[in-house]
């Protein structure tokens, strides 16, 4: 087990959110992040729009939360979740 973590249907736009679903058998996910965040990595070349394995996403989303002190939250299809990883706990938006 990683940890638990926070999963939303609808979460705001000032957290970071990795956005997972399923392309074909594979996990794959997007990390989208708030405006401010995506320019502060952009311009350290730290900025990734690609779809991503769920792994790397994980990772990606966490350094990003992490840097700028922001909270992170799951998002998606949560089929795609390996229960192996922890739970996910649903968080409605406030």
């Amino acid at each position: 087990m990683i940890g638990d973590f926070r999963f939303s249907a609808d979460p705001p736009d000032d957290v970071v959110r990795i956005h997972m679903y399923w392309d074909g058998t594979k996990r794959v996910a997007k990390v989208l992040l708030p405006a401010e965040v995506k320019q502060a990595a952009h311009e350290v070349s730290m900025l990734a729009t690609d779809e991503l394995g769920l792994g790397p996403a994980l990772a990606y989303g966490i350094a990003m939360a992490t840097t700028s002190e922001r909270s992170l939250l799951i998002t998606g299809d949560r089929s795609a979740w390996p229960d192996a990883w922890g739970q996910l706990t649903v968080q409605s938006r406030h």
